[in-house]
């Protein structure tokens, strides 16, 4: 019994979501490693 929803057409739709979702984030913290070694600067 898979739960619903977990199939691979289910995965491969959110997929894109989930990998913006990262980038976004990576970005936010990359941003603020910036911020914070300039401030030390």
């Amino acid at each position: 019994m898979g739960r619903p929803g977990m199939t691979p057409d289910y995965i491969m739709a959110t997929l894109p979501n989930f990998w913006n979702l990262t980038l976004s984030f990576a970005y936010f913290i990359l941003d603020r490693i910036k911020r914070f070694s300039k401030e030390r600067l």
